[in-house]
């Protein structure tokens, strides 16, 4: 959930109406931006628009760290 944006359609490039697409992450990754991309090479490409999405993968890399740490030290 990106939570400074609403979910964009992404289908059909000619008249996006549906979301049908998404970008799945895992709950320990934060999503900073997400958005279709309405360029005209983007709508020429595909029936649907790309997706195009900013994440930070370090909320993870910490929860890792410190899991690690916790099970070293037992």
């Amino acid at each position: 959930v990106c939570p400074d944006a609403s979910p964009r359609p992404t289908f059909h490039t000619r008249f996006p109406i549906l979301r049908i697409d998404h970008i799945m992450v895992t709950p320990g990754i934060r999503v900073l931006s997400a958005q279709p991309r309405m360029e005209p090479p983007a709508r020429v490409a595909s029936d649907h628009l790309p997706l195009v999405a900013e994440l930070d993968p370090w909320p993870a890399a910490r929860f890792a760290a410190q899991a690690s740490e916790t099970s070293s030290a037992l």
